[in-house]
C-alpha cells in the first residue's frame, strides 16, 4: 500500500457520510416546518418535543438556527401562550438550540428572552414550565451582551418568583441561581437583583438543597 493510502476514505464511505448528513439536514428542515404548521396545542407540543430532542446534537442546533427554527419556536410559544405543555416544550427547544455558543445571542435577539419571561409569568404553578423557562434564560445569560436585556425584560423578577414558588425543585433552584449569578456580573443589574429578593431566594435554595453539589 502506497504512502497515505491507509488514511484515505473509500468513495463508498464518503458517499455514505454525505447521505447521512443530507438525511439529518432534511429531518431538521421537516421538523421546523412541522413547528410552523402546528396550529393546535397537541401538534405544536409534539413538533416542539421532536425539535428539542433533535437539538441535543450540535450540528442540528446550527442547522435549526440557520433555517429560521428559532423564530418558528418563538412564534409557536406566542401562539400557544396559554398552554403549559407548549411553553414547557418550546422553552426546552430554545434552551437546547442556545446550547451552541453562536446561537445564544440569536435566541436572545429573536425573542427568546421575552418568550421565556412570558412563560414563567403565565404558568407560575407549572414546575415543568418554570424549570425550562429558567433554563433558557440561564443559557442566554451566558452572553454578557444579553444580561441587561434580560434584566430589562423582567427576567430577574420572574426567576426569583419561580425559585420562591418551587423551593423543592433542585432543577429550578439550580437554573435560577445560574441565571442570577450571570445577571449579577453586570454592575448595572445589581440594584435590580437585590431589590427583586435574589439574596433571600438564593439563601432559601441553599438551605433546601444542602449537600446538593449542583
Amino acid at each position: 500500500m502506497g504512502d497515505g493510502e491507509s488514511s484515505r476514505v473509500p468513495t463508498s464511505g464518503k458517499r455514505a457520510r454525505c447521505q447521512e448528513t443530507m438525511i439529518h439536514q432534511n429531518m431538521v428542515t421537516n421538523l421546523i416546518e412541522r413547528v410552523r404548521a402546528a396550529h393546535t396545542v397537541k401538534s405544536a407540543k409534539n413538533a416542539l418535543d421532536a425539535l428539542a430532542e433533535a437539538c441535543t446534537e450540535y450540528d442540528n442546533m446550527v442547522k435549526v438556527a440557520a433555517d429560521g427554527g428559532i423564530e418558528a419556536v418563538v412564534a409557536a410559544l406566542r401562539e400557544h401562550a396559554d398552554s403549559p405543555g407548549v411553553q414547557e416544550s418550546g422553552c426546552l427547544a430554545l434552551a437546547n438550540i442556545a446550547d451552541a455558543d453562536d446561537n445564544k445571542t440569536l435566541v436572545a435577539t429573536a425573542g427568546g428572552i421575552e418568550a421565556g419571561v412570558a412563560a414563567l409569568r403565565a404558568h407560575a404553578r407549572s414546575a415543568a414550565v418554570q424549570e425550562h423557562g429558567c433554563l433558557v434564560l440561564a443559557v442566554i445569560s451566558e452572553v454578557e451582551e444579553s444580561r441587561s436585556n434580560l434584566a430589562a425584560a423582567g427576567g430577574v423578577e420572574a426567576v426569583v418568583a419561580a425559585m420562591r414558588a418551587h423551593v423543592a425543585s433542585a432543577e429550578i433552584q439550580h437554573y435560577g441561581c445560574w441565571m442570577l449569578s450571570n445577571i449579577s456580573l453586570a454592575d448595572e443589574n445589581n440594584i435590580k437583583v437585590v431589590a427583586a429578593g435574589c439574596i433571600g431566594a438564593v439563601v432559601a435554595a441553599l438551605r433546601a438543597h444542602f449537600g446538593d453539589a449542583e
